[in-house]
This record gives structure tokens, C-alpha cells and sequence, in this order.
């Protein structure tokens, strides 16, 4: 059961409305998982003075990130399918294969299974699982990652995990339910 009462659009206070405003019609405009009413942006509807930075977080992270699609949306599922993140997971996966990531390889990590990407998106799903199963990322696997990653790439692979551990936790604290229009990733 949803543990926020819905919001409806006629009842909005202004902050409220120029939230809806920058997330409808900034970078995730007509983007899967981008109306402003649901999701963690409907969380975050309730306090704007937090919601604007951490929508504007999320689109530095998504839209202008030095990670490519690719890693980007396998970090994120990665991070959806450890907490069971259900609404972000259903976006993401779709993302993830637009942008080209093997289908059964994120069905694996759907099912709690190791996937077996690439070598480079390997070590990126081996990076996120260590820091957020373990705290820490090993030596070994911070050397491996700084073979394919920079240190630029790098920060933004552990921001990105930590942005999006935020919004599983967002999403799991209030039961946010997906849409009729999603799928359940985890069946």
C-alpha cells in the first residue's frame, strides 16, 4: 500500500509547480519514468527545497554524466535490484536496453543471479556490488576499475551508486507502486 496520499496538480503550491515545471520540461522530458507526479519526483513534490537539488542531481548524473549509457544503467539496475527498488528497476531496465545491454544478462540480475557483461561492464557491476554489499570497494577491484575507468569516470560511478541508493531508498520507505504502464522486473 502507497504510504503518501496522492497529490493532485490543482492543489500545488507554487514551489510545488515550479518543481513539476523544471522535471517536465529539463532533460527527462518525454523520457521513460519522467512524470513529475509519481516516482521519487512525487516524493519529493512534498519538499521541494529538497526536491529541486536532488532532481537536479539526478540529471547531472543521467544527462551529463562522464559514464557512458551503458555502465550508467547497469550501476543503476545493479543498485534497483539489491534494494528490490521496484519502480526504478522497471525504468532503468528499459533505459539499460535501449542503450544496448544484453537482455538476459539484466534478467539475470533481476533473478539475484551474476550476470556476465562485458569486461568493462563487468567491473562496473563488480564495483557497485562490492560498496554497496560491503561498504568498500577492495584494492583489487579499485585497480581493475581504474584500468577501464578514470578517475573523473570513477567519481562518477560512486556518485551515481550513492544518488541511486538514495532513490531505492526513497521509493521502498513510502511503497511508491509502479504504474499500470510498467512491468514487475522482479516476477
Amino acid at each position: 500500500m502507497e504510504r503518501l496520499k496522492p497529490l493532485s496538480e490543482h492543489s500545488l503550491k507554487q514551489s510545488q509547480i515550479d518543481l513539476v515545471n523544471v522535471i517536465a520540461n529539463g532533460p527527462r522530458k518525454n523520457t521513460i519514468g519522467s512524470n513529475p507526479m509519481s516516482g521519487p519526483f512525487g516524493v519529493w513534490l512534498r519538499t521541494p527545497r529538497l526536491g529541486n537539488p536532488l532532481q537536479a542531481l539526478g540529471a547531472a548524473l543521467r544527462f551529463d554524466s562522464p559514464l557512458d549509457d551503458q555502465v550508467r544503467e547497469i550501476v543503476i539496475c545493479t543498485v534497483g535490484t539489491f534494494y528490490k527498488a521496484h519502480f526504478e528497476v522497471a525504468v532503468h531496465l528499459k533505459l539499460a536496453i535501449e542503450s544496448g545491454v544484453d537482455q538476459k544478462e539484466l534478467k539475470k540480475l533481476c533473478e539475484n543471479k551474476t550476470p556476465n557483461f562485458p569486461e568493462k561492464h563487468q567491473i562496473a557491476y563488480i564495483f557497485s556490488t562490492e560498496l554497496l554489499e560491503q561498504n568498500m570497494v577492495s584494492d583489487e577491484t579499485y585497480t581493475r576499475a581504474a584500468i577501464f575507468f578514470t578517475e573523473e569516470q570513477l567519481v562518477a560511478l560512486v556518485s551515481t551508486i550513492g544518488y541511486y541508493c538514495l532513490i531505492s531508498h526513497t521509493l521502498n520507505a513510502f511503497n511508491i507502486p509502479l504504474p499500470e504502464n510498467m512491468s514487475e522486473p522482479f516476477s
